[in-house]
Protein backbone atom coordinates (compact mmCIF):
# COMPACT_ATOMS: atom_id res chain seq x y z
CA UNK A 1 0.00 0.00 0.00
CA UNK A 2 3.00 2.12 0.77
CA UNK A 3 4.39 1.43 -2.77
CA UNK A 4 0.98 2.74 -3.94
CA UNK A 5 0.77 5.92 -1.85
CA UNK A 6 4.38 6.77 -3.36
CA UNK A 7 4.26 5.54 -6.66
CA UNK A 8 6.89 3.18 -6.84
CA UNK A 9 5.60 1.09 -10.00
CA UNK A 10 8.94 -0.71 -9.83
CA UNK A 11 7.69 -2.57 -6.21
CA UNK A 12 3.93 -2.74 -7.67
CA UNK A 13 5.08 -4.50 -10.29
CA UNK A 14 7.57 -6.78 -8.58
CA UNK A 15 4.56 -7.60 -5.87
CA UNK A 16 2.71 -8.54 -8.59
CA UNK A 17 3.94 -11.80 -8.73
CA UNK A 18 3.46 -12.62 -5.28
CA UNK A 19 0.91 -15.11 -5.64
CA UNK A 20 -0.12 -14.83 -1.63
CA UNK A 21 -0.51 -10.84 -1.44
CA UNK A 22 -4.27 -9.59 -1.25
CA UNK A 23 -4.62 -7.12 -3.45
CA UNK A 24 -7.92 -6.40 -1.71
CA UNK A 25 -6.16 -5.98 2.05
CA UNK A 26 -7.59 -2.48 3.52
CA UNK A 27 -5.80 -0.25 5.95
CA UNK A 28 -6.76 1.07 9.29
CA UNK A 29 -8.74 4.20 7.31
CA UNK A 30 -10.15 1.00 5.16
CA UNK A 31 -8.36 2.43 1.67
CA UNK A 32 -7.19 -0.37 -0.29
CA UNK A 33 -3.41 -0.33 -2.79
CA UNK A 34 -6.13 0.97 -5.40
CA UNK A 35 -7.94 3.35 -3.03
CA UNK A 36 -4.76 5.16 -2.52
CA UNK A 37 -2.90 5.21 -6.14
CA UNK A 38 -6.10 6.58 -7.74
CA UNK A 39 -6.50 8.96 -4.83
CA UNK A 40 -2.99 9.94 -5.28
CA UNK A 41 -3.08 10.49 -9.06
CA UNK A 42 -0.21 7.48 -9.84
CA UNK A 43 -2.42 7.22 -13.07
CA UNK A 44 0.38 4.03 -14.61
CA UNK A 45 0.25 1.97 -11.13
CA UNK A 46 -3.70 2.35 -11.17
CA UNK A 47 -3.61 1.21 -14.88
CA UNK A 48 -1.17 -1.76 -13.59
CA UNK A 49 -3.44 -2.83 -10.91
CA UNK A 50 -6.28 -3.02 -12.70
CA UNK A 51 -4.27 -5.13 -15.60
CA UNK A 52 -2.04 -7.76 -13.55
CA UNK A 53 -3.73 -8.47 -9.79
CA UNK A 54 -6.33 -10.80 -10.72
CA UNK A 55 -8.98 -10.62 -8.17
CA UNK A 56 -8.78 -6.88 -8.03
CA UNK A 57 -12.23 -5.30 -6.34
CA UNK A 58 -12.68 -2.25 -8.15
CA UNK A 59 -16.14 -1.66 -5.75
CA UNK A 60 -14.00 -2.05 -2.50
CA UNK A 61 -15.25 0.80 0.31
CA UNK A 62 -13.35 2.55 2.56
CA UNK A 63 -14.94 3.05 6.39
CA UNK A 64 -16.96 6.11 5.11
CA UNK A 65 -18.21 4.07 2.07
CA UNK A 66 -16.21 5.48 -0.49
CA UNK A 67 -14.69 3.89 -3.50
CA UNK A 68 -11.50 4.29 -5.71
CA UNK A 69 -13.67 6.06 -8.21
CA UNK A 70 -15.09 8.16 -5.32
CA UNK A 71 -11.61 9.14 -4.28
CA UNK A 72 -10.16 9.83 -7.63
CA UNK A 73 -13.47 12.50 -8.28
CA UNK A 74 -12.90 13.86 -4.89
CA UNK A 75 -9.18 14.49 -5.78
CA UNK A 76 -9.64 15.51 -9.48
CA UNK A 77 -7.50 12.98 -10.76
CA UNK A 78 -9.40 13.15 -13.84
CA UNK A 79 -7.14 10.37 -16.29
CA UNK A 80 -7.55 7.72 -12.88
CA UNK A 81 -11.31 8.50 -12.79
CA UNK A 82 -11.13 7.47 -16.96
CA UNK A 83 -8.72 4.41 -15.82
CA UNK A 84 -11.21 2.96 -13.43
CA UNK A 85 -14.20 3.86 -15.71
CA UNK A 86 -13.08 2.20 -18.88
CA UNK A 87 -11.87 -0.83 -16.12
CA UNK A 88 -15.46 -1.10 -15.33
CA UNK A 89 -15.80 1.07 -12.23
CA UNK A 90 -20.04 1.98 -11.33
CA UNK A 91 -20.18 5.47 -12.17
CA UNK A 92 -24.00 5.21 -10.13
CA UNK A 93 -22.27 3.51 -7.02
CA UNK A 94 -23.71 6.36 -4.00
CA UNK A 95 -21.60 6.74 -0.73
CA UNK A 96 -23.92 5.56 1.98
CA UNK A 97 -22.98 9.00 4.24
CA UNK A 98 -23.89 11.40 1.53
CA UNK A 99 -25.41 9.77 -1.01
CA UNK A 100 -23.48 10.94 -3.87
CA UNK A 101 -21.62 9.24 -6.71
CA UNK A 102 -18.22 10.10 -7.95
CA UNK A 103 -19.69 12.73 -10.29
CA UNK A 104 -21.70 14.97 -7.81
CA UNK A 105 -18.62 14.19 -5.98
CA UNK A 106 -16.53 15.89 -8.44
CA UNK A 107 -19.07 18.83 -8.67
CA UNK A 108 -18.98 19.16 -4.63
CA UNK A 109 -14.69 19.27 -4.70
CA UNK A 110 -14.77 21.53 -8.03
CA UNK A 111 -13.01 18.98 -9.43
CA UNK A 112 -13.79 20.57 -12.98
CA UNK A 113 -11.50 18.46 -15.02
CA UNK A 114 -13.01 15.41 -13.65
CA UNK A 115 -16.59 16.65 -14.32
CA UNK A 116 -15.58 17.18 -18.12
CA UNK A 117 -13.69 13.66 -18.27
CA UNK A 118 -16.90 11.59 -17.02
CA UNK A 119 -19.08 13.72 -19.47
CA UNK A 120 -16.30 12.74 -22.15
CA UNK A 121 -16.45 9.19 -21.15
CA UNK A 122 -19.97 9.12 -20.91
CA UNK A 123 -20.74 10.66 -24.57
CA UNK A 124 -18.97 7.75 -26.46
CA UNK A 125 -19.81 4.22 -26.41
CA UNK A 126 -20.37 2.28 -23.50
CA UNK A 127 -18.30 -1.05 -22.53
CA UNK A 128 -21.90 -2.92 -22.00
CA UNK A 129 -22.96 -2.14 -25.81
CA UNK A 130 -20.18 -5.30 -26.37
CA UNK A 131 -22.63 -7.87 -23.54
CA UNK A 132 -24.93 -10.36 -25.34
CA UNK A 133 -27.80 -9.07 -22.67
CA UNK A 134 -27.13 -5.24 -24.83
CA UNK A 135 -30.78 -4.03 -25.93
CA UNK A 136 -30.24 -1.17 -28.32
CA UNK A 137 -32.34 1.87 -27.54
CA UNK A 138 -33.47 2.41 -31.20
CA UNK A 139 -37.24 2.11 -32.32
CA UNK A 140 -36.81 1.97 -35.71
CA UNK A 141 -34.46 -1.23 -35.44
CA UNK A 142 -37.72 -4.21 -35.30
CA UNK A 143 -38.93 -2.50 -38.44
CA UNK A 144 -36.15 -2.43 -40.68
CA UNK A 145 -34.82 -5.46 -39.75
CA UNK A 146 -38.05 -7.21 -41.01
CA UNK A 147 -37.50 -5.36 -44.14
CA UNK A 148 -34.43 -6.18 -44.02
CA UNK A 149 -35.62 -10.15 -44.20
CA UNK A 150 -38.39 -9.60 -46.22
CA UNK A 151 -35.90 -8.74 -49.15
CA UNK A 152 -34.33 -11.29 -51.06
CA UNK A 153 -30.94 -12.45 -50.63
CA UNK A 154 -27.75 -11.27 -52.20
CA UNK A 155 -27.19 -14.93 -53.88
CA UNK A 156 -31.02 -14.71 -55.16
CA UNK A 157 -30.33 -11.37 -56.58
CA UNK A 158 -27.22 -12.58 -58.08
CA UNK A 159 -29.19 -15.84 -59.13
CA UNK A 160 -31.86 -13.84 -61.27
CA UNK A 161 -30.14 -12.69 -64.38
CA UNK A 162 -28.47 -15.66 -65.08
CA UNK A 163 -31.19 -18.18 -64.62
CA UNK A 164 -32.88 -19.59 -67.67
CA UNK A 165 -36.54 -19.69 -68.27
CA UNK A 166 -37.60 -23.46 -68.94
CA UNK A 167 -40.80 -23.89 -71.36
CA UNK A 168 -41.87 -27.31 -71.89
Amino acid sequence: MVACYHGFQSVVALLSRCPFLDVNQQDKEGDTALMLAAQAGHVSLVSHLINYYAGLDLERRDQRGLTALMKAAMRDRSECVAALLMAGADLTAVDPVRGKTALEWAFLTDSFDTVQRIRQLLRRPQVEQLSQHYQPEWPALPGLVAQAQAAPSLLERLQRPFSLPIHF
